[in-house]
């Protein structure tokens, strides 16, 4: 099932992007963190503290807008692995027969 393919690549680079995502995330916290502990261990004048708020901010949107993103591709992701779940469900497998009224019927093999 060709679709099916196209479908799991497309969960693949999904998982990559989602991936990279975390991976900002993780920047950001880090970035903040950093800036907050040096207003807790540093001396600093107003300007300066002004400064590192503004910055604070300006990572705190960074950081939310891609908390968006991952909010909006995770469950995108997860819906599509239903779907090549939901379709595997339904591939052919092999039937044991529990009765013998098949057995006047010749049974060729799957090509």
């Amino acid at each position: 099932m060709e679709y099916i393919d196209s479908l799991n690549h497309i969960i693949d680079s999904s998982c990559q992007e989602l991936g990279g995502l975390y991976g900002q995330l993780s920047r950001y916290d880090l970035q903040i963190q950093d800036l907050l502990h040096y207003i807790e261990n540093e001396k600093y004048d107003a300007p300066t503290g002004s400064k590192i708020i503004k910055e604070i901010k300006n990572i705190r949107k960074l950081r939310r807008d891609v908390k968006i993103k991952i909010d909006k591709l995770h469950p995108m992701i997860e819906g599509m692995k239903a779907i090549v779940l939901k379709s595997q469900r339904y591939l052919p497998t092999n039937y044991n027969y529990r009765t013998n009224i098949c057995s006047k019927y010749p049974i060729y093999p799957n090509k």
